[in-house]
């Protein structure tokens, strides 16, 4: 007769505890690691829609403006005329520069609308919209900064967004407080 060979209960017992223990220490890094990335996914997708207006505004020729929309689950671009950001935010044609003021006027071509993003953070700027000439270059003198942060921030996961009068964005890692 053939002996079959086997884990022992203490054997079972000390690779269960080694598991155990593994985990312990690696799932606060895991945590950690997708914190961040949603944090870069966020400033990505609002680096994405700086670009997105600044390339049609260039190859159009015309005023092309970003703005915050008014609610998360309205589809009729309008824009929510303050410095909140959370709600998504949208891309359209502004010939007539009314968005300074705000707001979409209807007969401007709407290019793109962002969804609101998911929730546990704040999204605001230093302006309630803003624009690219037809040359690319950001249509307020002094630049905009947007700023991402996290209610459950740990480590450098808060992110602000510079975009320099020249059309470019600068993204920086901000430390939780």
């Amino acid at each position: 007769m053939k002996q079959i060979g086997g884990f022992t209960l203490i054997e079972l017992m000390i690779t269960l505890a080694v598991a155990v223990i593994v985990l312990a220490l690696g799932i606060p890094a895991f945590n950690a690691m997708l914190a961040n990335n949603r944090a870069s996914a966020q400033a990505n997708s609002l680096v994405t829609a700086l670009a997105f207006a600044r390339s049609e505004a260039a190859k159009r020729g015309l005023r092309v403006a970003l703005c915050p929309r008014d609610a998360p689950g309205q589809a009729d671009f309008s824009c929510g005329g303050r410095n909140d950001w959370v709600n998504g935010w949208m891309v359209f044609t502004d010939a007539s520069g009314k968005a300074r003021r705000g707001y979409r006027p209807p007969q401007e071509d709407r290019l793109r609308l962002w969804p609101a993003p998911p929730g546990g953070h704040t999204v605001t700027a230093s302006a309630s919209s803003l624009g690219f000439s037809g040359s690319g270059e950001l249509d307020k003198g002094a630049g905009v900064l947007f700023r991402i942060r996290f209610s459950k921030c740990t480590g450098a996961q808060n992110r602000d967004l510079r975009v320099h009068p020249a059309g470019r964005v600068e993204v920086t890692r901000i430390s939780c407080p």
